[in-house]
C-alpha cells in the first residue's frame, strides 16, 4: 500500500481534469488494447472444460448488477469536466460518440465471456484468462494506465477545498487569486506557491487515505468501499440527475406528463440500484472480520483461472477445480466472485 501510495503521489500534482488529456488517452488506448487481449483469448481456447451456466445466488445477482452499475460510473466528475472545457457545448457529442463505442465494447465482451465462463466470470476479467506473457503485458499496461483514473475522481473533492482557499489550477508559482477569504488571504502572506501548497496537501491527503487503508484492510475496506460507491457514485449516476432536473425545471416538465413518467422509472431504478448495494455489501460487512490494522494477503483475486480451465481436464486438486467447478458449477457459492 505504501509503494502505491508513493506512486499516486505525482499523478495527484496534476492540477486539474485539463491536465489529464493526454493521460486520459493513454488509459483508454490500454482499456481498448487490453479488451483485445481479452476476447483473443477466449478466441484461442474457446470456453472452459467444466462451465455452468445456470448457478446463482440472490447476492452474486445483486453484486453483479452493482458491477454492471458501477461500469458506467462517473458522472460525478462530469460538471467540473464541462466547466473546463473551451466550449462546454462539445461534451454532449463526445458523451455520445463516447457511449456509442464503448457499449458495443461491453455488449460483446459480456456475450462472449458469459459464453465461455458462464457464471464462473470474475469481475476481474484478467483472473480469468491463462498466465502468459501477452496477459502480463495488458497486466502491467492496465496497472500503469489505472492510475491517472484514480487519480481523476479525486480531483473533483482537491478542487472544491483548493479553489475556495485561493489556490487556483492555473495558478504554478505565483498566487493570482482574489479570494480575500480569510484562509486565502493566509496562504498569501505565507509567500508559498501554488504548486508547493497543492504539493503539501495533496500528498497528506493521500497520507490519510494510507492511513485508513492500513486501518481498514481487514475490516471490511472493500465493502465499505462498495457501500459509499452504492450511495455516492449510484446517486450521482442513476437517479439524482433526474430527481433535480424535475426539480429544477418543474414549470418545463410539468407540462410533460410522458418524460415526468419515464423520468420518476428511471429514477425509482437507480434508487433501487442504491437501496440493494447497500443491504446487501452491509450483510457482507456483519458477517466479515473485523481487525484493524491487519494486512490480509495481495494474492486476493490474483488468480490466473484459465491455467486449469482450460486443460482438457480440470485437476481435481487444483484451487479452480475447488472454487470454480465445486463451488459455482454445484453449489453455486462461489458464482461470479
Amino acid at each position: 500500500m505504501i509503494i502505491g501510495a508513493l506512486v499516486l503521489v505525482p499523478f495527484l500534482q496534476i492540477p486539474s481534469f485539463t491536465g489529464f488529456g493526454q493521460l486520459a488517452l493513454f488509459s483508454a488506448s490500454i482499456a481498448v488494447f487490453g479488451t483485445f487481449i481479452y476476447l483473443g483469448e477466449i478466441a484461442r481456447n474457446g470456453k472452459y472444460t467444466d462451465v455452468c451456466y445456470d448457478q446463482y445466488t440472490a447476492p452474486s445477482i445483486m453484486a453483479n448488477i452493482a458491477n454492471m452499475a458501477f461500469t458506467y460510473g462517473g458522472h460525478g466528475t462530469f460538471p467540473e469536466q464541462v466547466r473546463e472545457m473551451k466550449d462546454p457545448n462539445d461534451f454532449f457529442r463526445g458523451f455520445d460518440i463516447l457511449y456509442g463505442v464503448a457499449m458495443p465494447f461491453y455488449t460483446v465482451c459480456a456475450l462472449v465471456s458469459f459464453w465461455a465462463f458462464g457464471n464462473m466470470n470474475s469481475a476481474n476479467y484478467i483472473e480469468n484468462l491463462m498466465d502468459n506473457n501477452i496477459v502480463k503485458v495488458n497486466l502491467y499496461l492496465s496497472l500503469l494506465s489505472g492510475l491517472p483514473i484514480i487519480v481523476l475522481g479525486q480531483v473533483v473533492i482537491l478542487l472544491q477545498l483548493e479553489i475556495p482557499a485561493g489556490i487556483l489550477p492555473t495558478d504554478w508559482w505565483v498566487n493570482r487569486s482574489q479570494n480575500e477569504g480569510q484562509l486565502a488571504t493566509f496562504l498569501r502572506s505565507t509567500k508559498l506557491s501554488p504548486v508547493m501548497i497543492r504539493f503539501f496537501f495533496r500528498t497528506f491527503y493521500i497520507g490519510v487515505l494510507l492511513l485508513l487503508a492500513e486501518m481498514l484492510d481487514d475490516a471490511g475496506l472493500g465493502t465499505i468501499v462498495s457501500i459509499s460507491g452504492a450511495i455516492g457514485l449510484a446517486a450521482m449516476t442513476y437517479w439524482l440527475p433526474f430527481v433535480l432536473a424535475l426539480k429544477l425545471d418543474w414549470e418545463e416538465y410539468k407540462s410533460k406528463p410522458g418524460l415526468v413518467a419515464w423520468y420518476s422509472l428511471l429514477a425509482f431504478g437507480g434508487i433501487f440500484i442504491s437501496v440493494t448495494g447497500v443491504v446487501f455489501n452491509v450483510i457482507d460487512l456483519a458477517e466479515g472480520s473485523f481487525q484493524l490494522f491487519t494486512e490480509v494477503s495481495c494474492q486476493e483475486n490474483a488468480e490466473f483461472w484459465g491455467n486449469d480451465m482450460w486443460k482438457s481436464t480440470v485437476p481435481v486438486d487444483s484451487r479452480a477445480y475447488r472454487v470454480l467447478v465445486v463451488g459455482c458449477c454445484q453449489n453455486g457459492t462461489t458464482c461470479g466472485d
